[in-house]
């Protein structure tokens, strides 16, 4: 694991993503001519890949990572069939089948100080309201905002407390700790990276959201 965590420092350190223009998560924010009218939903879900069924959270939020991050195009069905999954994945499952589309997992837990030194994104394991959950991190800023691309829930800016509250919970030795699951690419020169895909969140341009999140 150490030396899986090295290796993902090393790939975040080449594949460090400039700052989040308003063009990265807004569609043709045309600010100075005739503005591009957007549903609530299109900008609540945009550059996500939205989980279809009750358990497929993971299977999602792995093709979201595939398709926005890596440049790939793959679906959640064709996730789900590869893993044989007909309930809810775990870390394992999508570190096992994560070679097969070019990439390696691996999973790790983490202070939330060390996951803000995060540079790209991950696969966040939390809990919310007594249910087990994975979600996309796309950036944190150094207050501990926390912008999470959700294949339930869509863009959402949590605050640290929020989030925390969902994420960690206590290691053997008391602290607090959360669980990620990294994605890197099996050749990191081969690899197409859309560098828009990962920022620290900037300013309130997704609208904070409080708990309760209801899926939709």
């Amino acid at each position: 694991m150490h030396c899986f965590l090295q290796l993902s420092v090393m790939c975040a350190t080449l594949l460090f993503a400039p700052p989040l223009r308003a063009g990265d998560i807004f569609p043709n924010p045309h600010l100075n001519a005739q503005p591009t009218v957007n549903s609530w939903k299109s900008l609540r879900d945009f550059r996500i890949v939205k989980q279809e069924l009750d358990y497929s959270c993971g299977a999602a939020s792995l093709a979201t990572i595939l398709n926005e991050f890596y440049s790939q195009s793959v679906n959640e069905k064709e996730i789900l069939t590869r893993m044989g999954a007909k309930d809810r994945s775990s870390f394992q499952q999508l570190a096992a089948v994560a070679p097969s589309f070019g990439v390696k997992a691996g999973g790790i837990m983490l202070s939330f100080d060390d996951l803000k030194q995060l540079q790209i994104p991950a696969i966040a394991y939390v809990q919310y309201r007594g249910q087990d959950h994975f979600t996309v991190i796309r950036g944190i800023r150094r207050d501990g905002v926390a912008h999470l691309a959700d294949p339930s829930w869509g863009n959402r800016q949590l605050t640290a407390h929020q989030f925390r509250t969902m994420w960690e919970a206590p290691n053997t030795d008391g602290t607090p700790r959360g669980r990620i699951l990294l994605i890197v690419p099996q050749d990191a020169d081969l690899a197409q990276v859309d560098q828009t895909y990962f920022a620290q969140p900037r300013g309130w341009g997704l609208t904070l959201q409080s708990i309760a999140l209801s899926p939709q």
